[in-house]
C-alpha cells in the first residue's frame, strides 16, 4: 500500500510539473491524457484495497453458521460467501482485470496518437 500511495504522490508530482513546464494551448496533450489515465488507475488500486479490506475484516455474523447448519446447508444448495471468501474473489478478479483494462488503454492510446 505504501507503494501505492508513493506512485500516486509522484504521478501527481510529473503531472504539476508538466502543466506547470508545457505552454497553455486550448486542447488536451497526449501527456496529460496518459498522467491522468494512470493516477485513476493507481486511485483504482487505492479503491480495490480500501474495499477488499473492508470486506475481509467486515463480520457476517448473520450469514455464517456453525459447520453442521453450514454443510447442511451446502447439501441445500443455499451456500453464502463470508466476507473474506467475497475479498479474495474481488482480490482474484482486480489482479486480472486491472492488467486487462491498462492493456487496452495502451492498446488505444498508442493506436490514436501514432495512427
Amino acid at each position: 500500500m505504501v507503494l501505492v500511495i508513493t506512485t500516486l504522490l509522484t504521478l501527481t508530482a510529473l503531472f504539476s510539473a508538466n502543466v506547470q513546464g508545457m505552454p497553455e494551448v486550448s486542447y488536451v496533450k497526449a501527456i496529460d491524457v496518459w498522467t491522468l489515465a494512470c493516477i485513476v488507475f493507481v486511485f483504482g488500486t487505492i479503491l480495490e484495497y480500501i474495499v477488499v479490506l473492508r470486506l475481509s475484516t467486515h463480520n457476517n455474523t448473520a450469514t455464517v453458521a456453525p459447520k453442521e447448519q453450514n454443510k447442511a446447508k451446502t447439501l441445500k444448495g443455499n451456500w453464502t460467501m463470508t466476507g473474506a471468501e467475497k475479498a479474495d474473489r474481488l482480490e482474484r478478479f482486480s489482479r486480472v482485470a486491472s492488467v486487462v483494462a491498462f492493456a487496452i488503454f495502451n492498446i488505444a492510446y498508442w493506436a490514436y496518437y501514432l495512427g
